[in-house]
């Protein structure tokens, strides 16, 4: 075997590799800034940048004027729409299937309720079925099969995003699913696997035109919490792969089971299904005359949308319990960021745009630690744009493979 020559191949993935990243990261660059950036010769970067070109992965956009009178650079960039993924998003409130162009870009979305596919022995072959249908329902899909290339799978709970093993997705897959090699074998199409709020946090961090972000802890909110820690632009996992799990840090000493069997996790406090409980109890006309109002006397009707407007509104018993809740946030949050020290706080959830949720969850934050400035942010991705973490890991592991 000739090691010598495996070497300069590995070497040369690793610098093209390096340069699709970066263009990932930043968006359309001149050869002299990729150079630049990477630290490889311009005549390295003109010789891979045009096998790139003649493969059919990378294309020139646009030429700018440099500083010099006369010159033109060229700007390169991935060509997006030459690809598309296929994403499957599975929480507790349903699944949704999705295909986008490499850079998230929405081409068309299904949702189907949970039922229809977890909780079954044969829970894998479901989901191969309904992407195969997926693909085959959709005449803009169908007509263009061959650019499918890759398929991200984000799911609640604990994976193994190297192995593609659901290590625990609280009984929506079997436990020790191997959702990964099973999907592969059925659709014949690369599956990368990943928890569905660090897939979201790469999703941040990859289909954020505004800001560049390094270091932050993103928290997302509904129905349950999780958290995810952002390490120079990459997820930091720990030696376990469960670093970053806010949710199940214990804050309480409450007799409330939570869905990994623990008690008194932040979950059990600041979980959705919590707080309905809890405003259920104390649901009255004369406790909580607007929530009463609004869901016309019927527990049935109390969601987080409507105990929200019920807080903005002045229903006292209501704002005592999110101000209870988001106590607890706020402690768990703070005692994070001691440990991690990380730039800023990124949040994704519908409650984080309430802005009596916000501001009470600050005001906790500020009585905690007054001397401490907290940046935080919301984050750039829509309540209802979930799926672009399934773009997200699904876009990265397709760059790697073809370099």
């Amino acid at each position: 075997m000739n090691t010598n020559k495996i070497e300069k191949m590995d070497v040369k993935s690793g610098n093209r590799f390096a340069i699709l990243d970066t263009l990932r990261k930043k968006g359309a660059m001149s050869r002299k800034e990729i150079s630049q950036e990477i630290g490889l010769t311009p005549a390295a970067v003109t010789n891979l940048t045009s096998e790139l070109i003649e493969e059919g992965i990378i294309r020139e956009v646009a030429e700018v004027d440099e500083n010099r009178v006369g010159r033109k650079s060229i700007l390169i960039d991935i060509d997006h729409k030459s690809y598309i993924l296929i994403g499957v998003y599975i929480d507790i409130t349903g699944i949704e299937l999705t295909a986008t162009y490499l850079d998230g870009e929405l081409i068309v979305r299904q949702k189907k309720p949970l039922k229809d596919i977890a909780y079954h022995e044969n829970v894998t072959e479901k989901i191969a079925k309904e992407c195969k249908e997926f693909i085959s329902d959709n005449i803009t899909l169908k007509r263009n099969e061959e650019k499918i290339v890759y398929i991200g799978l984000s799911i609640v709970g604990a994976v193994d995003e190297e192995s593609g093993l659901s290590k625990g997705s609280f009984g929506i897959l079997p436990q020790g699913e191997e959702i990964k090699a099973n999907l592969e074998r059925k659709l014949r199409l690369p599956v990368a696997v990943e928890n569905n709020v660090r897939a979201l946090a790469m999703a941040e961090i990859d289909f954020n035109n505004e800001e560049y972000i390094e270091n932050a802890l993103f928290i997302k909110h509904g129905p349950g919490v999780g958290s995810a820690i952002i390490i120079n632009r990459n997820i930091y996992r720990g030696s376990t792969n469960v670093a970053g799990e806010i949710g199940h840090i214990y804050v309480k000493d409450n007799d409330k089971e939570c869905i990994c069997g623990k008690k008194g996790c932040l979950e059990t406090v600041i979980g959705e299904s919590y707080i309905i409980d809890e405003c259920k109890k104390v649901f009255s006309i004369e406790n909580t005359n607007y929530l009463y109002n609004l869901c016309h006397a019927n527990k049935d009707f109390i969601n987080l949308h409507n105990i929200l407007l019920a807080a903005e509104n002045g229903d006292k018993q209501i704002k005592a319990i999110l101000d209870d809740a988001l106590k607890y946030l706020a402690i768990a949050i703070d005692n994070t960021l001691q440990l991690i020290d990380v730039e800023e706080v990124i949040l994704f959830g519908l409650a984080f745009q309430n802005n009596y949720f916000h501001k009470t969850f600050k005001k906790h934050l500020e009585d905690i630690n007054s001397n401490r400035r907290y940046n935080i942010e919301y984050s750039n991705l829509n309540v209802d744009q979930e799926y672009k973490g399934c773009s997200a890991i699904a876009s990265r592991s397709f760059l790697r493979m073809i370099s």
